[in-house]
């Protein structure tokens, strides 16, 4: 958590293994990190800098869905098409 005023959630950027800054309140952010072993040193050191502390961290590895979206914009299990094309993978299905 942290106080907007005090700093621009850009700043977070500046450091290497941060990927995107998303603030979720004016208390609150999502930091979105390459290697969270690396990056955290550097967020709090940061935080610190500017007078801020930290109430709460939560780490979280992607799954492989959060990938998926991330890629694609999509869910993974979101199916396209007409229901033409539905009842032809079934087809499909049955004939192998």
């Amino acid at each position: 958590f942290y106080q907007l005023t005090k700093i621009n959630p850009r700043d977070f950027l500046k450091i290497k293994d941060v990927k995107d800054v998303k603030p979720i309140s004016d208390r609150k952010v999502e930091i979105i990190v390459e290697n969270a072993s690396k990056a955290l040193p550097e967020i709090f050191e940061l935080c610190h800098k500017y007078g801020i502390q930290i109430e709460e961290i939560s780490y979280k590895k992607p799954t492989l869905n959060d990938v998926f979206i991330h890629l694609t914009g999509r869910e993974l299990r979101e199916e396209e098409g007409t229901f033409f094309d539905h009842i032809r993978m079934i087809h499909r299905r049955r004939v192998l």
